[in-house]
Parts: C-alpha cells; structure tokens; sequence
C-alpha cells in the first residue's frame, strides 16, 4: 500500500515529466514544476535535493516499470518471438511515453550524469540480461540462430530505441512491427548476397 508520501512523490514526479517535456530541462525552474503539481516550491526539496535529482528520478521509474514488465513478458508460456514482440512493445511504449525525457539527457548536468553512470549502466544490463533469457531459450528451441544471446540482445534494444526516438510519429504497432521484421528476417533481398 502507498503512503501519503508515496504518492506525493507520484504526483510531482508526473507533474515534473509534463514540464520537463514542454520546456527543457535548462529552462525548466522548480517553481514550473510546483505550479504543475500545485504545491509550493518547498514541498519539492522535501522530496527531491535538485532538479537533476528529480529529472533523474523520472527516468529511474521509467526504468523499473520496464524491468517489470520485461520480467513479467519473460514469464509467459509464448513462444520465444511473442516473448519478444512483448518485450518489445513495452520498450517502444516507455520510449514513446518519455521519448522527450530520454532526449533530454544531453542537458542535464555531466557530473551528475557521471554519478549515476554505474547506476544507469545496472539497470541497462538488467534489461540486456531479460531480453538475453529469451533469446538463448530461442536459440535452444530452435527459434533463431545460433548466436551470442546478449548481442542479440543488445542489437535489439538498441534498434528500438533508436527507432522509436527517430520515428515516434508511426506509433507503437508499426515501430514493433517493422522492428520485428528486421530483426528476425533481416534486410536481405537475396539471401544468396549473403
């Protein structure tokens, strides 16, 4: 059960990703986000020490609510592809969610971003190894070739992401749809060029 604070914090977590996405993080001002949440300017410092703090917590819940959903994807009874397909969708939905939070990265402090290096990466390799797990079970049953299972991994998240921040405007079915494809049949025209 969340407490009072819990969802305080919720709710200027929501309000900041709303004003960080209109503005920018540079022009963003913690009085912008308090007058989205409708609180005082104070009640941010009770929750957040900065607005790198709070930028960067953003992100973080992005984060875990997709390793919970990939964790959940990685455990249905689907064939490895819909695994796939799943862990896919969600991925695309995050990015497309908080595509404008995720371009903002490049404003944001470079300390801090460095101090949160080592985190970003964890949670980057929590990602890997979930969307690896269905790919060695695919490479086990036969599904796809035999490769290493986290570049296969790695190839594609980063194909999703990179689709979904280039071509937001085709929306989640069609990104996972051309993903896919790609993905599992290749570029090829003539396999015998390969």
């Amino acid at each position: 059960m969340r407490t009072v604070t819990d969802l305080k914090r919720q709710e200027i977590l929501k309000a900041a990703a709303i004003v960080f996405a209109k503005r920018g993080f540079q022009k963003t001002l913690m009085e912008d986000i308090a007058g989205q949440a409708g609180i005082g300017k104070g009640t941010i410092y009770r929750y957040f020490k900065s607005k790198d703090d709070l930028y960067f917590s953003i992100l973080d819940q992005s984060v875990e609510d997709l390793l919970v959903c990939l964790s959940q994807n990685g455990k249905t009874k689907a064939s490895p592809a819909q695994i796939l397909r799943l862990m896919m969708s969600d991925m695309a939905d995050i990015f497309l969610k908080n595509r404008n939070l995720f371009k903002l990265i490049a404003e944001t402090d470079a300390r801090d971003l460095h101090k949160r290096h080592k985190y970003i990466h964890l949670q980057n390799k929590k990602i890997i190894d979930l969307i690896a797990e269905v790919m060695e079970k695919g490479i086990k049953e036969g599904y796809f070739i035999k490769e290493n299972p986290r570049l296969l991994a790695i190839q594609l998240g980063v194909m999703t992401r990179a689709t979904v921040m280039e071509f937001p405007e085709q929306g989640k079915d069609k990104i996972v749809d051309r993903i896919m494809k790609l993905f599992l049949y290749g570029t090829a025209k003539n396999r015998k060029l390969l």
